[in-house]
């Protein structure tokens, strides 16, 4: 039996997310420029399928609505040609859009590629991150679909889905050799314990925002360097811890029956939750030092 998509989707999708960023806080540090580039180039792509996905909802919104009115049988021939005529050149236009989304797709994965150049790191950082966005689009288009009359494209962007994820989780296993060096890195250079005070890093990661400023003003700006580091260094950790906890969730999840994945996805989605809530406090600290 085939599952439904959501089905499918709750039981196999087990992206790791945090690989990512544990990437790209390293190269960050390693290549700077050239890892901004990558991702502004990935925010073009965005923009790109985005733009294209709001002209192919209406289209195919239109085609739907059409279609509809024919198959009813109670227009005269006169507005069926007239229908058919509207369907044939909506179909004329999506396919001149999808050509101008292809070369400009096409334009910066060409720009992506002179970027990495000679780097197998920072190419298979792209790889990853492209894959990724690809996954969204897909799902993007496909969860426009469910509300679509054609349920052929629905299964047709339910099947290029199960693909693009396929291909993502082969591009994470690539990728975790770069995340292995960023992890040994972060080993090398995180400051010793005596030049940070464990106890109150955990405090301050607590702090909201507002207090965390006033906090901030009683540094000296060496004294601020090591607080920033020992927040990259939390980070890393939560990430690491993450990427761990996915993974055990992952191959539970292999293993289950149904019933069973209910029980991880109890087990394990608070605690995964908790510290990406973590997380996401040490960054907001971190981008307010970088300012």
């Amino acid at each position: 039996m085939t599952l439904r998509f959501s089905e499918w989707n709750k039981s196999n999708h087990i992206v790791d997310e945090s690989l990512g960023d544990d990437i790209q806080n390293w190269l960050g540090k390693t290549f700077g420029g050239k890892t901004k580039k990558i991702d502004g180039i990935l925010a073009d792509l965005g923009f790109v399928e985005k733009e294209y996905a709001k002209e192919w909802e209406k289209s195919q919104m239109d085609m739907g609505s059409l279609n509809g009115q024919i198959d009813t049988g109670e227009i005269s021939p006169e507005e069926e040609k007239d229908f058919r005529k509207k369907i044939k050149e909506h179909q004329s236009d999506l396919a001149i859009l999808l050509r101008r989304k292809t070369q400009k797709i096409r334009d910066l994965n060409d720009l992506a590629m002179k970027t990495v150049e000679g780097n197998s790191r920072l190419q298979k950082y792209w790889d990853l991150k492209k894959a990724e966005a690809e996954l969204e689009i897909v799902e993007n288009l496909y969860k426009i679909s469910k509300n679509l009359p054609d349920k052929k494209l629905e299964d047709d962007l339910y099947s290029q889905y199960k693909k693009a994820y396929d291909r993502l989780k082969q591009k994470e296993k690539g990728a975790e050799s770069v995340a292995k060096e960023a992890e040994k890195d972060s080993e090398e250079t995180t400051p010793k314990e005596k030049d940070v005070d464990t106890s109150k890093i955990g405090k301050v990661i607590a702090m909201n925002l507002s207090d965390f400023k006033d906090e901030v003003k009683k540094y000296s700006p060496e004294g601020l360097k090591t607080l920033q580091r020992a927040l990259i260094d939390q980070k890393n950790l939560g990430l690491n811890e993450l990427r761990s906890m996915r993974r055990a969730k992952g191959k539970e999840l292999d293993r289950a029956s149904s019933k069973e994945k209910t029980e991880i996805l109890g087990k394990y989605n608070p605690k995964i939750y908790e510290i990406g809530e973590k997380i996401d406090k040490i960054r907001e600290k971190i981008n307010h030092i970088d300012g």
